[in-house]
């Protein structure tokens, strides 16, 4: 704290008396506070007085999650399918609930319910659906696939100018039509545009383009490992099998790493074992050395300590073999020390290659790690010459309308 003061001050161009704010500080009370404003020539001492507070703090995620739990609860009786269809409020309109006239040479479907959301009257709302069959073809990503794209666009507030840039993408397996509405069912206005035959033919060449530009097959890659996901394949599948794959491209990867640092491991243990050898040798060698030295001292003093003369040719000649053997001994002794040395040098040399190897292989096993592997998106787009639009037509779709005038979906609207 009064470094910090202290900094603070010296930026501000005023004069820190650092033993007066040390003896200000260890001496405040409670609710005593000092504040240090760069405005003022000096720090403030000033105190609080007390207050009550009924109001809890920031919500913490638990409770943040408690206070969510009922609107999930609601949300989740929508169904994600429901999601782009928002509740709307709905009047019988000018047609006064009645069926509208569909023109001749217009296809007029009927979307059936697929879910209850309350026991409110059925009203149809009009909408433009489309149908087309799509072919993704990539050598590269080993895709050749066909798919069926059911598109929907709510037409009750009418069409936009982009007819398909909004549409909801259905999934067309699960859809069910009927060729006339169910029970006594209201029904909202009619836009103009859905009653002109013309219209139909424009937005099927519109639906080709839309498609040809958003609807890409979703691949996922994983450069690492060198995969890419199957067509249909979800990004958690795909994640599954790269797992696997990426256990066992480690343990290939590792062995081959074993396999480099093997020789090397091998050449410093049969190094360390022909020094540990030569230290042995070495060893032999000066205790023979000693043992022989010490018999021609011994020899030589006896042959001094009894013979007739003290100092004869063969005693001086016996004495310099001694002191040249002891001369030996310690060139011997000295030669065990570098020998040793030597071993000592080598075993240091294995213990950090053995270490290299361990954080070698550590490093290998991380970079394969399931979890860690980055995927990239692969946008596969549709070959355009395959793209056939089989049909365009006008969908009336269900809804449900609650006490408090607003209609629920009746049907799930997306994939």
């Amino acid at each position: 704290v009064l470094d910090g003061l202290e900094g603070a001050s010296s930026t501000a161009g005023v004069i820190f008396d650092r033993q007066r704010t040390e003896a200000i500080l260890s001496g405040l009370g409670n609710r005593v506070f000092l504040m240090n404003n760069v405005h003022d020539d000096a720090p403030t001492v000033f105190q609080t007085r007390w207050a009550l507070s009924y109001l809890r703090g920031p919500l913490t995620r638990a409770q943040i999650e408690t206070l969510m739990e009922s609107r999930r609860a609601a949300a989740a009786e929508l169904g994600e399918g429901a999601a782009s269809f928002p509740r709307a409020a709905v009047t019988a309109g000018a047609s006064g609930g009645i069926r509208p006239v569909v023109p001749p040479g217009i296809e007029e479907l009927f979307l059936a319910p697929s879910r209850t959301v309350g026991e409110g009257p059925l009203m149809y709302r009009p909408a433009l659906f489309g149908l087309a069959r799509v072919h993704y073809v990539s050598s590269p990503a080993n895709v050749d696939s066909w798919e069926t794209a059911a598109m929907l666009v709510s037409a009750a507030d009418g069409l936009p100018d982009d007819v398909w840039a909004e549409a909801d993408s259905l999934d067309y397996d699960s859809l069910s039509f009927e060729p006339a509405p169910v029970g006594e069912a209201q029904f909202a206005d009619l836009p103009s545009e859905l009653t002109q035959s013309r219209n139909y033919s424009s937005w099927k060449t519109a639906l080709k383009n839309a498609l040809y530009r958003d609807r890409s097959l979703s691949l996922y890659e994983c450069k690492a490992l060198k995969e890419k996901s199957a067509a249909g394949e979800t990004e958690g599948d795909f994640r599954v099998r790269l797992k696997q794959r990426a256990f066992e491209t480690r343990d290939i990867e590792v062995e081959k790493l074993r396999q480099k640092y093997a020789p090397k491991l091998a050449s410093l243990e049969e190094r360390i074992r022909k020094a540990e050898q030569r230290v042995e040798k070495e060893k032999e060698q000066v205790s023979h050395q000693t043992l022989s030295t010490a018999m021609s001292i011994g020899t030589t003093l006896l042959g001094a300590l009894l013979g007739r003369k003290m100092v004869s040719a063969t005693n001086m000649s016996r004495a310099a073999t001694s002191v040249r053997s002891a001369t030996k001994i310690a060139k011997e002794k000295s030669d065990v020390t570098q020998a040793q040395e030597n071993v000592e040098t080598l075993r240091k040399q294995l213990a950090e290659l053995e270490q290299q190897f361990q954080t070698d292989t550590e490093t290998l096993k991380a970079s394969f790690d399931g979890d860690s592997l980055e995927i990239a998106e692969l946008p596969i787009k549709p070959r355009k010459s395959d793209l056939t639009v089989e049909q365009v037509a006008l969908v009336w779709t269900p809804w449900h309308v609650g006490a408090n005038g607003l209609a629920e979906p009746a049907f799930d609207a997306r994939r």
